[in-house]
């Protein structure tokens, strides 16, 4: 047969009933609560019923042994036990303690079993998902580290684009003549026009393009092909041309042109 286990489960005010007060403040007051508790430990499979078999009762002396206390402790304890309720004698002489069904817990091996079978799966479980949610903020911080990284390629491919227009002083100068923001689409027409002609015949077209209030590129251009079909492939060639070098700067009165308000500034090139 399966056997069981039991308990007491005493509550929390146990200590501070009435009847525990009372006893407590007795002589030998601590002796008399062990050996309750004691009755109460013996009579747990018998839910508060105590008796030594179906013919015998027990007696005092039997009690005292069962308990390992002092007789006389037995004899006066049972009396303050029945006088408060504690305990009370039946008519064969069973000896019942009323509150010990009310404290009892049991469960059969086989509920045992159960029961910490599923406490530690449930344990595996909660260590798995602990593992789950550390490899998910691992995973989480390696994305996190990535996108950084794209981040800072970006950047860095940025800083490289702005570097490149840093190191065209034509693209510069270009900025400085024009008094504006020169656009991607001018960037590459510029470009284009370095790999055939000189920096110093583009500026110099595009100082022209200024003075003759012309800001566009597509005049820049007409004008080195112009001077291409005439021959002139550098600067030297197109001052003797012009019998004198025309100023480097554009004049001040040209700088301080009213471009924003200028027609066909936001033309395209």
């Amino acid at each position: 047969m399966e056997k069981k286990k039991y308990w007491l489960k005493l509550y929390e005010g146990f200590m501070q009933s009435p009847q525990m007060k009372v006893i407590r403040k007795m002589q030998n007051g601590a002796e008399y609560i062990l050996l309750y508790i004691s009755l109460m430990l013996e009579s747990i499979e018998s839910a508060g019923h105590l008796r030594f078999n179906e013919i015998i009762p027990y007696n005092d002396e039997m009690l005292a042994s069962v308990t390992d206390t002092n007789v006389d402790i037995v004899r006066t304890g049972m009396k303050i036990f029945e006088e408060l309720g504690m305990i009370q004698k039946l008519d064969d002489g069973t000896i019942f303690l009323p509150e010990v069904p009310k404290l009892i817990g049991k469960e059969s091996e086989s509920t045992q079993r159960v029961r910490e079978w599923r406490l530690k799966n449930q344990k595996e479980r909660e260590l798995l998902q602990c593992n789950t949610d550390v490899t998910k903020c691992n995973s989480d911080v390696t994305k996190c580290n990535d996108n950084k990284d794209k981040e800072k390629d970006k950047n860095k491919e940025k800083e490289i684009d702005k570097d490149k227009d840093k190191d065209n002083k034509l693209l510069l100068l270009l900025e400085r003549n024009y008094a504006r923001t020169i656009s991607e689409l001018e960037k590459t027409k510029i470009e284009e026009l370095q790999q055939e002609y000189s920096d110093d015949l583009i500026l110099r077209a595009i100082q022209i393009s200024v003075i003759n209030n012309a800001k566009k590129l597509s005049y820049v251009t007409g004008i080195l092909k112009n001077w291409k079909k005439e021959g002139i492939k550098s600067i030297n060639e197109l001052n003797k041309k012009d019998r004198g070098d025309p100023p480097e700067e554009i004049p001040n009165e040209l700088l301080e042109y009213d471009w924003l308000n200028e027609k066909g500034v936001d033309e395209e090139c």
